[in-house]
């Protein structure tokens, strides 16, 4: 009998454990990594797109509308990176919304490009474009730093009895962003940058390339409203790229259709390096189960194949 007590004890303070956490949504898995590395053992994270997917194109489901009635907090990056489904599906929890590419300023963003509308579509937009940026601004450490100072003090403003806690965390997590950029650095500056292309299937890398002055290239549009198109101007930027520069390599994504990729190198003679991660983390038994081991996995396999000093 005492043993049962003891037991229904420690279910009964496992349960309000578990319900002191922070529910929190997050749009994709890696902006999930981040808030678990930050949020620790205070949140419980749910993913709205899993491992291994594409957020560009993912499609709601009934549980993940009962998950975001449910949480106390959503984080999605914004920029046009989520799906039109993920973004009509958090309209109603405006209350409980953090977009964390509000952090950056226009000077930390790399515009794609200006729509212009006939007066019949301006609606409310006065100027008549609307500028789009590109949203995978995780493939520059520094603006990844400012994301997670924005989750630390999102975090500490919804639960602030654990404020130590949560800038305990950023702070450890902040040191290992800094070691990664002084690694990712010294892995640069042995690539001859000025006689260099990156080159690659999906157009996601355009951050990292900016940082180090590479000249980059991407078979698929850059257009929000066109990913996952190639066109046969594209196709012919990219020949005449990787024989003006002597390109030896084309990189594609995990989940990436190559088939493009391997009309150009036919047509070429370059060769085709495969499975870097742009916009989602793998398993935690795969090659990148942390945006750490992302970024290490991708620096990695381009530096070792771009021209050499």
């Amino acid at each position: 009998m005492k043993k049962f007590f003891i037991f229904i004890l420690l279910v009964f303070s496992f349960q309000l454990s578990y319900a002191d956490k922070l529910k929190v949504i997050s749009s994709f898995s890696i902006l999930g990594n981040w808030l678990k590395e930050i949020g620790g053992n205070k949140i419980e994270v749910v993913n709205l797109v899993d491992l291994n997917h594409d957020s560009h194109h993912y499609e709601t489901t009934a549980q993940d509308q009962i998950a975001l009635k449910e949480a106390d907090i959503i984080f999605i990056h914004g920029l046009h990176f989520e799906s039109g489904s993920i973004l009509n599906a958090v309209k109603a929890y405006s209350e409980k919304l953090i977009i964390v590419s509000n952090i950056f300023t226009s000077q930390d963003l790399i515009p794609l490009i200006q729509y212009h509308f006939s007066d019949e579509d301006v609606h409310e937009i006065s100027d008549k474009e609307v500028k789009l940026f590109d949203p995978h601004t995780w493939h520059d450490i520094r603006l990844a730093k400012k994301s997670i100072r924005l989750i630390q003090s999102q975090l500490i403003k919804k639960n602030p009895s654990n404020w130590k806690y949560f800038s305990r965390r950023a702070n450890e997590y902040l040191k290992k962003l800094d070691e990664l950029q002084q690694w990712s650095d010294s892995k640069f500056k042995q690539v001859d940058i000025e006689n260099s292309v990156l080159i690659t299937v999906h157009a996601g890398f355009k951050y990292l390339a900016n940082y180090y002055h590479l000249d980059y290239l991407s078979l698929e549009s850059e257009h929000e409203h066109e990913h996952g198109e190639i066109s046969a101007k594209k196709v012919s930027e990219t020949i005449n790229s990787i024989n003006k520069k002597n390109v030896k390599y084309i990189f594609s994504e995990k989940n990436s259709d190559v088939r493009i990729a391997q009309l150009v190198s036919k047509r070429t003679g370059t060769g085709i390096v495969g499975d870097l991660y742009s916009d989602f983390l793998s398993d935690k038994n795969e090659e990148v189960p942390n945006y750490l081991e992302l970024m290490r996995h991708n620096i990695d396999k381009i530096t070792l194949h771009l021209k050499r000093k």
